[in-house]
């Protein structure tokens, strides 16, 4: 898929080389394509969209909530943009919610391919190959994540670069530049790292009732009767999105504003527009409650506050020395022990402890910095 200006073109990488030219006007399959795609071997061809489709058919056939679909929605939506970040998709459920299945699907209404779901990349280098052949990444089934995995992750996601050396070569270094959409499956919710949780569409699936369950070959059969017909409401979306964009600005525009502004503008109605914004704000909150729940610090840092009346202040010495008393376990940790090491990380979650209603400031006071950490409400 390719964005220029105001139109979209998307290969359906069929032996005919057909692509869809996706205008503010509609859209129309040319027999030549005015874009020189890369094809890989892997690669699938999409179906021949058809007119009159509904998206309300792949909701029934997919186990995703109502309250999350238009976060799903907007991925897809998000997905054929080549000119905005992309979220990374976070499916998470126990054994038997369809995790798997459901990012198969995704993936196909999008960049089909042979092998349709992978296991993680074991290196930074191999992600940005695997970026470099495929338009989606998705990785299946999950235990955890590194943190210089999420870091990696992170500028995959907003569009950053990979540098080594080339092979058979001594001076010469091999670049990979690249901006993906990603899907991760796991059974816990496997991202924890504050910056790649803001760059997240947090997903969770609920199990399948015994009697709701069909078999791959059912659902399979069930999605080839209607794959055209999606496939076609989609482009009636985009080009629902490349009309409205020109003049769909966000008030109060949140994390990753380019994706926002792109999704709200692909809704059919603002009401529609406002379910999306509200479903996206919440996903944001959740994201930052993670960040913290999952962090011994951060929660001994809330615990703080809340022992001190609702604020406290001081230099981030004395918080250090704070939290590495008795009454927190935490004396061993490196974090704890160096208060530089401290402050950095007091910065990086302050988004994060705003969400939950912490709000920290700081003042230079002759010749200490005072930190104060204050209860505020949140609406």
């Amino acid at each position: 898929t390719c964005k220029q200006g105001n139109t979209i073109y998307v290969d359906l990488a069929n032996s005919r080389w057909e692509v869809v030219m996706i205008t503010p006007a509609g859209w129309r399959v040319l027999k030549q394509s005015p874009i020189r795609f890369r094809r890989t071997k892997s690669m699938l061809a999409l179906p021949k969209p058809e007119l009159d489709g509904n998206l309300s058919d792949l909701t029934r056939l997919l186990n995703i909530s109502v309250s999350d679909w238009p976060l799903v929605q907007a991925w897809i939506l998000a997905c054929f943009n080549s000119e905005i970040p992309y979220p990374v998709l976070c499916l998470s459920g126990q054994q038997g919610t369809s995790k798997s299945t459901t990012a198969k699907t995704l993936r196909s209404l999008v960049d089909p391919n042979k092998a349709p779901i992978r296991s993680a990349a074991r290196s930074e280098r191999d992600l940005f190959i695997s970026a470099e052949n495929n338009w989606i990444l998705p990785f299946d089934n999950l235990s955890r994540i590194s943190p210089s995995m999420s870091d990696s992750l992170c500028r995959l996601s907003t569009g950053g670069a990979f540098s080594t050396r080339q092979l058979y070569a001594d001076g010469e270094e091999a670049i990979f530049n690249a901006r993906r959409p990603v899907i991760i499956t796991g059974i816990e919710e496997v991202v924890t790292q504050a910056d790649l949780l803001d760059r997240s569409l947090l997903i969770e699936l609920e199990p399948i009732a015994p009697e709701d369950r069909i078999t791959e070959t059912e659902f399979n059969a069930r999605l080839e009767e209607i794959y055209p017909s999606v496939i076609g409401i989609i482009f009636d979306l985009l080009a629902l999105g490349l009309s409205n964009e020109p003049n769909t600005k966000l008030q109060s525009p949140p994390r990753m504003a380019d994706f926002a502004t792109w999704a709200y503008a692909c809704c059919p109605s603002p009401e529609q527009g406002d379910e999306f914004l509200a479903a996206y704000n919440d996903n944001l909150l959740r994201g930052s409650r993670l960040t913290l729940e999952s962090d011994p610090v951060a929660m001994a840092i809330i615990k703080t506050v809340d022992a001190n009346g609702g604020q406290w202040s001081g230099t981030i010495s004395n918080l250090s020395e704070i939290l590495s008393s008795p009454l927190y376990s935490l004396r061993n940790s490196d974090l704890v022990n160096s208060p530089k090491a401290l402050g950095g990380y007091v910065k990086r979650i302050i988004p994060a402890l705003k969400t939950i209603g912490i709000e920290v400031t700081n003042d230079r006071n002759s010749q200490k910095r005072v930190t104060t950490l204050t209860r505020i409400p949140v609406f």
